[in-house]
């Protein structure tokens, strides 16, 4: 099974934080029970969560439209049609410049929502942070701005008190983390991403393993086995470890199905780029609107346009 580890661990796409933090944040009953405990306690108890909705991203201002790990929710008031948005983003590294950002993405997500309102909503911005570091830069929007320092008392006293809510992996403890099992576990991936504590008994012993969905687990088991800080022997003796522990035949069962789905795609993968060769070889080129067809196309699809190659005079005779 060695092999076929690091090649599942190969499977690492462009942005893989990003990504995991925006498929785990993307599930409402994540956002909802993780998100409720680091915003105000005030206005926490005072918001519906199981009206939390997520947003369309064209929300975001288009002039940031490359930033893809930005995450907007809209969540009612308990008794109350009026709402507040929330806008969650995740960060590698600290960024002095943060509110210059997050001031743009607050304007375009109020200017979008606002037609749907009696009067301007309010945009909570929050960071989770991966950082391997605590956050030096202030998280309060007045010290953002130059003022002279003769001014520094007046401008405490009238600035808004904006506060970005910065919630800090590096210095939360594995036992203060709270969400849905899935959540949980995604969240202490994060944390121990930073760490190098990927194989670690926190994660791999927690009992919130053992609730979570097969498909839920093989999302999880990608993203660990994509770290280049993690190879086939270290995970491979993670999973000796965990013979006598009930997480072990879970894994297993898991591990075997996605190496098998791995090998399914290779095989597909190969007779696509054999069909490629022998329609190169008979019309020397390759349309666009052929390479859709091959993109898409089943294992019985490719063995039968092969064949055709062989006694068909043109494409369209091939894809009919």
């Amino acid at each position: 099974m060695g092999a076929d580890i690091q090649a599942m661990a190969t499977k690492n796409p462009h942005q893989p934080h990003d990504k995991f933090f925006k498929t785990a944040f993307s599930r409402l009953d994540v956002a909802a029970s993780f998100l409720e405990q680091w915003i105000p306690t005030e206005l926490s108890h005072a918001l519906d969560w199981k009206t939390l909705q997520l947003l369309s991203g064209n929300f975001i201002d288009q002039h940031f439209k490359s930033f893809q790990s930005d995450l907007l929710y809209k969540v009612r008031f308990r008794n109350d049609l009026e709402c507040i948005l929330i806008l969650l983003e995740h960060q590698r590294k600290e960024d002095p410049k943060i509110w210059h950002r997050m001031e743009r993405y607050m304007v375009g997500a109020r200017d979008a929502i606002q037609p749907l309102s009696k009067s301007m909503t309010r945009v909570i911005p929050m960071i989770i942070s991966q950082s391997p570091r605590p956050w030096k830069t202030s998280p309060y929007l007045k010290d953002s701005f130059y003022y002279p320092k003769n001014l520094k008392s007046y401008m405490e006293r009238t600035f808004s008190n904006e506060k970005l809510e910065i919630i800090e992996l590096c210095t939360m403890s594995y036992e203060d983390i709270q969400s849905v099992p899935f959540g949980v576990l995604a969240v202490k991936i994060l944390k121990a991403k930073i760490t190098n504590e990927l194989l670690g008994d926190q994660i791999w012993l927690d009992p919130h393993m053992l609730k979570i969905t097969p498909l839920d687990l093989q999302f999880l088991l990608t993203y660990i086995l994509a770290s280049r800080h993690i190879d086939r022997e270290q995970f491979s003796h993670r999973l000796h470890q965990l013979q006598s522990q009930p997480i072990h035949h879970k894994v297993m069962t898991v591990l075997e199905q996605y190496i098998e789905e791995g090998r399914q795609e290779g095989r597909e993968e190969g007779q696509t780029q054999i069909l490629q060769i022998l329609l190169r070889k008979k019309f020397h080129s390759i349309p666009r609107w052929v390479q859709k067809h091959l993109k898409s196309a089943t294992t019985e699809d490719l063995i039968r346009w092969s064949e055709r190659v062989l006694y068909k005079d043109t494409l369209k005779e091939i894809f009919e």
